[in-house]
């Protein structure tokens, strides 16, 4: 045999080894794939390799998911789509991948927001068709229908520049899914009719779902979430726990009501979403066709910085408020007794949500939660918003939740607090007397400043700026506005004075704050707020002491007794209320007495303390009965206002209010002791009861002023009557000029002269009974034994009075009592 070539050994060794591998190939077994149920019962974690693989085809899954779900028609195709998001943002939760779950939550929400924007328009197309036909039902009709939205942003266009169809079939309503939402949960079949239809609905519902569940992951996703609670406040289809802005309600508990500005703000809204509803009518409107241009979301403007105006809507100024009938507190909307389909089920994904809850841990537990406050309060960057009634009510609505924010993180509120403090600066420095842009927007900052001293003028560190902020109030809003939120103002401040007087340490403080209280107090209003403010803190704050105790029985002492800076500037306020200086309103006047008396005797225990301890320093003792301490006048200014306020009281036509003031005059007038009394103004006070009388036809009024007169001249004229000046006395001397003492007793004589002539018209009357009683013991008084006072002045006083009873047949006693009234 020939030899074999080395090129002939070499293709031999290739044949062989091909023979090999196409033999183990044959012995290869045929592939399978493992079953799904049994894939989900084997959980295995993941490694580093399934990150990578997830993080290359997360890429084109969130270019392609939100294509498919936004375009398909098929309902089966859109549900699986949502589905295969949840999961992948399940998925990237996993991996600790927070952008791409941001940016699935930013991209279902994108489409709710559209969702409940179309649907507002909607329900106000509705309305308006309704009120056109006289009130003819129209249940199902919608100009359009809610069909697919991609990145619709009301206006039927979409990012890449296609046009979105609308159905226009009117008859027909499709079907809302609720077996797929999150609370459809009682459902037992699942039913994808309507799935691509209300696609945004859908979409809304799972981007809710994906914030609660992640919400310490929601960074950038959540201005999209503050625009789909906003839009859906507009629709009305938020629980009212976080669609109503917190106000001020009265003693009741009744909220009070909504504002001019609140009216013309919710109305403006009303219009616009109107001329929103109805393209066809309002295409001529150069308002319209500029306002409604595709634009950024609102609150992304504040991420991005753009700026867009809705100048569609009449101005504030154009409104006329008092003709504004608002029959709901929450924003209105166009049918407030028949709430369409849409808007339910808009509501019941909200509610299944907790959406309210989900707001409470954007503030308590995102890694950004200052940051969101900051984005929350930028919208006032933009004020006003005279153009733009949307962004105007989402302002006010981002406002009030930042706000919740803040008093929900106590712990931070010294470091969050400053900003909000800078933008109200801000804003308040744009308005002015004759112009106050966007009124709605003050408002809610006077109350949002009101409600942050209410809940944190206890943390000590934030105290000075919390002052700051509400002396601000005070200086930058004119007056014509405060008019409108005085009841506003009252109650915030009635509040922080009770709640917060423990804190007031200065002078200064006691002073702005009745300063601020007595102007509140000048509108009818407020006025009622402002005495339940300071009645409540008199009761809290001033011991209840009674007047029959025995003095062994000493009070309890306060924990926070009020100072005495509080007790002057709480009662020129209520000294106010006494004499009816407030519009000459007197109802109030009765409880303010009280309230004034407890304060004067509280005051003139402070002092008397004060009086004790200088007195010790000086190593003296001085001993304060309780006695002294209802009694005594150390401040003899304060006694005389008191006084004069209290006897404004005793003069009044009302005689049950007549009677008070006198047995209250009793106690603070005639108990003060005679000597610590300066003459002049023991003169003052009779020259006021003598000649300030109720009415002619007040008749137990005016028998109950001339009664205190009396008593008062009884304890007091032996006294002024040995206190007459003399030619050698020293002018500086306490003394009373003997011809002011003696006008005074004419004085008295003449007005028991004209008691007695009305008094006996027709029959013995109660104001003749008690003049002919008064004058005749204090003129017996004058001549006996028991005159105290210098007795050629009791003789002349006792005659002059005397004459008036002779005048009218009264002086002979009872028979001839009975012939002056015949």
């Amino acid at each position: 045999f020939m030899k074999k070539t080395q090129e002939e050994e070499n293709e031999e060794d290739f044949r062989s080894a091909w023979d090999s591998i196409l033999a183990k190939n044959r012995e290869v077994t045929a592939g399978s794939f493992t079953p799904a149920g049994m894939a989900r019962r084997n959980i295995y974690r993941a490694g580093m390799h399934d990150r990578e693989m997830f993080t290359v085809l997360v890429k084109y899954m969130l270019q392609t998911l939100p294509a498919v779900f936004s375009r398909s028609y098929d309902d089966v195709v859109v549900f699986k789509t949502l589905r295969g998001l949840k999961q992948m943002a399940m998925i990237a939760d996993y991996f600790d991948m927070s952008n791409v779950v941001n940016e699935i939550i930013d991209a279902l929400l994108a489409q709710g927001r559209d969702y409940v924007i179309n649907v507002i328009t909607q329900d106000h197309s509705s309305a308006a068709k309704h009120d056109a036909m006289h009130g003819m039902s129209t249940q199902g009709s919608s100009s359009r229908s809610l069909s697919s939205i991609a990145t619709d942003d009301g206006d039927g266009e979409t990012d890449d520049g296609e046009t979105t169809t609308y159905e226009n079939d009117e008859n027909i309503e499709q079907q809302i899914p609720y077996s797929l939402l999150s609370s459809g949960k009682g459902y037992t079949e699942i039913d994808f009719t309507g799935a691509a239809h209300h696609r945004g609905l859908l979409a809304l519902d799972t981007g809710f779902l994906l914030v609660r569940r992640y919400a310490r992951k929601v960074i950038s996703a959540w201005p999209i979430f503050i625009e789909c609670l906003c839009a859906m406040r507009d629709a009305r289809a938020l629980p009212p726990g976080l669609s109503e802005l917190d106000d001020f309600a009265d003693s009741n508990g009744n909220v009070l009501p909504l504002s001019p500005y609140a009216k013309v703000s919710q109305k403006r809204l009303d219009d616009y979403y109107t001329i929103r509803s109805d393209p066809e009518k309002n295409k001529l409107n150069p308002a319209y066709q500029g306002g409604l241009e595709k634009e950024a979301s609102w609150f992304s403007k504040l991420w991005k910085g753009s700026s867009s105006t809705r100048n569609v809507v009449k101005s504030h100024d154009e409104y006329d408020a008092d003709n504004l009938s608002v029959l709901d507190r929450r924003p209105r909307g166009p049918a407030r007794n028949a709430v369409s389909e849409a808007t339910r089920a808009l509501l019941a994904v909200a509610e299944a949500a907790n959406v309210e809850k989900i707001v409470q841990m954007g503030s308590t537990k995102l890694p950004v939660a200052e940051q969101t406050i900051r984005s929350l309060l930028d919208v006032v960057d933009d004020y006003p918003y005279d153009d733009d009634p949307v962004a105007e009510q989402h302002a006010i609505f981002s406002l009030e939740l930042a706000a919740r924010a803040l008093l929900s993180n106590r712990d931070r509120a010294v470091e969050i607090f400053p900003v909000f403090l800078s933008k109200f600066e801000s804003v308040l420095g744009k308005i002015s007397e004759k112009s106050i842009p966007s009124p709605f927007v003050i408002e809610r900052i006077v109350v949002t400043i009101l409600r942050c001293s209410i809940h944190l003028y206890d943390v000590e560190e934030l105290r000075p700026n919390l002052r700051v902020s509400l002396h601000l109030l005070v200086m930058s809003i004119p007056r014509s506005f405060i008019r409108d939120v005085a009841d506003r103002m009252a109650c915030g401040l009635a509040i922080i004075l009770r709640a917060s007087f423990p804190f007031f340490e200065s002078h200064n403080e006691w002073t702005f704050m009745g300063d601020t209280l007595d102007t509140l107090a000048n509108f009818g209003s407020a006025r009622v707020f402002v005495f339940d403010g300071i009645a409540s803190t008199v009761e809290c704050a001033v011991p209840q002491g009674n007047e029959d105790v025995d003095e062994s029985d000493e009070p309890p002492p306060l924990q926070y007794p009020l100072t005495k800076e509080a007790c002057g500037a709480l009662s020129r306020i209520l000294i106010r209320f006494v004499l009816g200086f407030y519009q000459s309103d007197f109802s109030l006047c009765v409880p303010a007495s009280v309230c004034l008396e407890k304060l004067y005797r509280h005051m003139n225990s402070l002092v008397l303390d004060e009086m004790a301890e200088a007195a010790a320093k000086e190593g003296k003792k001085m001993v304060i009965t309780e006695n002294d301490r209802r009694t005594k006048v150390p401040n003899k200014d304060y006694w005389q206002n008191v006084g004069v306020a209290l006897y404004s009281v005793c003069r009044s036509p009302d005689p049950e209010i007549s009677r008070h003031g006198y047995e209250i005059c009793n106690r603070v007038i005639l108990r003060a002791p005679l000597r610590e009394i300066p003459c002049d103004k023991w003169m003052a006070i009779l020259y006021l009861m003598v000649n300030k009388q109720p009415p002619a036809a007040a008749d137990l009024s005016r028998a109950n002023t001339f009664v205190l007169l009396g008593n008062t001249l009884m304890r007091v004229l032996p006294f002024l009557s040995k206190r007459q000046r003399k030619e050698d006395d020293d002018e500086d001397d306490d003394l009373v000029e003997g011809e002011d003492l003696s006008d005074l007793v004419r004085q008295t004589a003449a007005l028991a002269g004209e008691n007695l002539r009305m008094g006996r018209r027709g029959g013995v009357s109660p104001l003749f009974e008690k003049t002919l009683q008064t004058v005749t013991y204090l003129s017996n008084h004058m001549v006996t034994d028991d005159w105290k006072g210098d007795i050629a002045f009791g003789e002349w006083a006792s005659e002059t009075l005397l004459a008036e009873l002779e005048k009218v047949g009264a002086a002979g006693g009872a028979t001839k009592n009975k012939e002056a009234t015949k």
